[in-house]
């Protein structure tokens, strides 16, 4: 059983990272990258570096989406986020669950709005859970991004339990802005695209 586990495993891993798929990786890095250089000299409450890895994802599968992402914050870290880097598992992690939810149906261009959201609050809990630890512990609840002020203001509240609890809501917010605009983006684009496009089946 696990001999053919592993075979299935690597028989996915060859279709995914076909001609088609290893093409999509650089041109979602660089979807990620205009969308998160954008959002850091503006700024913004958001992170805007995740479309293109949900694109990639959902396109070509769920490790493509993986790959985009973890190579995304890598070009960060050496273009314009010194930092970036160190979220990198939270990219990939967020390529990997919208793959395999696009894999089982579940954020697909047939979705309604309800499971399209539910698909952006999926992908924003579990990147606040990923990224508030690293925030705290390697850069102590500040990295200089828009969430920074919120957190300032959960702390400055008279109900504040903590950096880590501060640094966890603002990121939530953060994340729940981020992640539900980038899935219905991806949704729209989906609905556009010809379904042999969509091959991650």
């Amino acid at each position: 059983m696990a001999k053919k586990t592993k075979k299935g495993f690597l028989e996915e891993l060859k279709k995914e990272f076909s001609t088609y798929g290893l093409a999509l990786i650089p041109i979602a890095i660089g979807i990620n990258w205009a969308g998160g250089f954008l959002v850091q000299t503006l700024k913004l409450p958001i992170w805007g570096d995740t479309i293109g890895t949900i694109i990639a994802a959902v396109l070509a599968g769920p490790w493509v989406g993986f790959a985009a992402g973890g190579l995304t914050n890598l070009v960060k870290n050496f273009t314009f986020d010194p930092i970036g880097a160190a979220y990198g598992i939270v990219n990939a992690v967020i390529g990997l669950i919208a793959g395999y939810m696009y894999k089982t149906g579940r954020f697909t261009e047939k979705s309604n709005w309800v499971e399209v959201l539910g698909t952006g609050l999926i992908l924003a809990f579990a990147a606040t859970v990923i990224s508030a630890p690293i925030t705290v512990y390697f850069f102590g609840g500040v990295t200089g991004a828009g969430a920074d002020l919120i957190t300032a203001m959960i702390l400055g509240t008279e109900e504040s339990t903590g950096l880590l609890t501060a640094v966890f809501g603002s990121e939530l917010v953060t994340d729940l802005l981020d992640k539900v605009l980038s899935v219905f983006i991806v949704f729209a684009v989906m609905k556009k695209l010809p379904s042999r496009m969509l091959r991650n089946k």
